[in-house]
């Protein structure tokens, strides 16, 4: 493959492209161990999951940054987007770790999700710029790679900057990792040309918006993946909370976290043999089905035991739960933007805000949940599971159309 017709060799660009996109894995997973002394400084009680918030502001925030760095992009160009995402991606971090108060830290927390949103889409956009075909699913296949790993070390990586200081340091040295990742984006060219660029006019975006919401297969879609990340969230804003406060595991709270990202990363490498095996429609509709089995049987199992499973049993549960979950995810977000080439970049932009902002708000709904008990978690995951398939079968049901339309568009 050579070199690109960017100034930077290969390898360069698919080691910044991999840093830029980690940078979000980092904001979220980094910061999960601190959660106990980030309790007691702001003087809730040990068990209290209002410090999920942290988590859930964060996606909030990134949810509405898709939405303006996907245009922003589109119309200005790569850099100026990139490094505008940069720079409020550092002051929200800056905010997060010397915030006097809880509401100070949330509202930091969000600014800190919209600039995070900026390299999330802009490198998508860099990819699409510069690659096409065959070449391009080999340089995603390291950048995606990269992205699985990190969120197994982040929590390994927050533990050794909380035993260094306080909780944070947890959040101050994603400042230091953002600079630096800036600093190298200055080496990168602009790779979007100016004849390509598309106008902002409120007009054209509301068009494109009209035949997004009217495509069946890209609206069910994309509930049906919100409506998985809603099941996926709780895991992430309460699993420090689940494994130190109600089993009392704490001390291996970052073992338990890295092993169910090994279990997410493993299940979504098999799920690539079956999509070429079965295609992505089949599978989506196959895993759904076990989903909604696996936590039935967790929340029979769950309610039975008083809301306390054996440790050892709880683990191959929710492993089993979020592995199916995240082995979707790149199936259900294919389908959802199949029939959108034309105007691909609104539409991720449309589709993502849709699975942050509602997922988040979906997640917090069982987080709330989560006192003492782990029954909360297995049911939300029931039905948002239920609510999912009824999504993915209304939406490959029949050929891709728009709704009220009464022929496929070809």
């Amino acid at each position: 493959m050579g070199r690109t017709r960017t100034d930077i060799g290969l390898r360069e660009l698919i080691g910044f492209l991999s840093a830029s996109t980690a940078l979000t894995a980092l904001a979220i997973d980094t910061m999960l161990p601190a959660f106990s002394d980030m309790r007691q400084a702001f003087d809730f009680a040990p068990g209290s999951s209002r410090v999920a918030l942290v988590v859930t502001a964060f996606l909030l925030g990134m949810a509405s940054g898709q939405m303006l760095f996907g245009p922003l992009s589109d119309r200005f160009g790569r850099k100026p987007a990139l490094t505008l995402g940069f720079m409020i991606y550092i002051l929200g971090a800056l905010g997060s770790t010397f915030a006097p108060t809880f509401g100070v830290l949330l509202v930091s927390r969000g600014v800190w999700g919209i600039g995070s949103a900026g390299p999330r889409v802009v490198t998508l956009a860099i990819l699409r710029d510069r690659f096409r075909g065959d070449q391009m699913a080999r340089v995603m296949v390291f950048v995606q790679a990269f992205f699985l790993i990190v969120p197994i070390l982040a929590p390994l990586w927050g533990q050794l900057w909380l035993s260094l200081g306080t909780w944070r340091w947890t959040f101050g040295q994603a400042v230091v990792l953002a600079t630096l990742v800036s600093l190298w984006s200055l080496r990168l060219p602009e790779t979007l040309a100016v004849e390509n660029r598309r106008s902002l006019h409120l007009s054209e975006l509301a068009r494109s918006l009209r035949e997004i919401l009217r495509t069946r297969q890209t609206v069910g879609m994309a509930l049906a993946q919100t409506l998985m990340l809603g099941s996926f969230f709780p895991w992430l804003g309460s699993s420090e909370l689940i494994v130190s406060e109600i089993y009392g595991r704490g001390s291996i709270y970052i073992l338990v976290f890295a092993g169910s990202g090994l279990a997410m990363a493993a299940a979504t490498l098999l799920s690539a043999r079956v999509v070429r095996a079965q295609g992505s429609r089949t599978m989506v509709r196959r895993f759904v089905l076990i989903f909604v089995s696996a936590t039935l049987v967790a929340s029979i199992v769950s309610w039975a035991t008083n809301g306390v499973p054996p440790f050892g049993l709880f683990l191959i549960l929710v492993a089993l739960a979020i592995s199916l979950e995240t082995a979707m995810t790149p199936s259900t977000a294919s389908l959802a933007l199949e029939p959108m080439g034309h105007i691909a970049g609104i539409a991720s932009s449309v589709v993502g805000t849709l699975n942050f902002a509602v997922g988040a708000i979906l997640g917090y709904l069982i987080d709330r949940q989560i006192q003492g008990t782990v029954t909360p978690l297995f049911v939300g995951m029931l039905i948002y599971g239920l609510m999912a398939t009824a999504c993915v079968y209304w939406a490959t049901g029949g050929p891709t159309q728009r709704l009220g339309a009464s022929r496929a568009r070809p």
